[in-house]
């Protein structure tokens, strides 16, 4: 299994396509290269650092979160 999500990852960097700030905390995890973190700025929802490349949404109060769905709401 640990093979084919290593593949995946690289075949996702070859044909260039958008990660989310879940795939690459998961590809970092995993040992396998992610787009660098960009700063200490975390998502307010999942703890999840912002990376280079991913996008973000800055809230009316100024917390900071991932632009996809990260939060509780997703786990059943």
């Amino acid at each position: 299994m640990m093979r084919g999500l290593v593949e995946a990852a690289e075949e996702m960097r070859r044909n260039e396509l958008v990660l989310t700030n879940q795939d690459a905390q998961m590809l970092e995890e995993m040992g396998v290269e992610a787009p660098p973190k960009f700063a200490d700025f975390k998502c307010s929802i999942c703890g999840a650092p912002m990376r280079e490349g991913i996008y973000y949404l800055i809230t009316p109060d100024g917390s900071i979160r991932c632009e996809t769905a990260c939060g509780p709401e997703l786990v059943r």
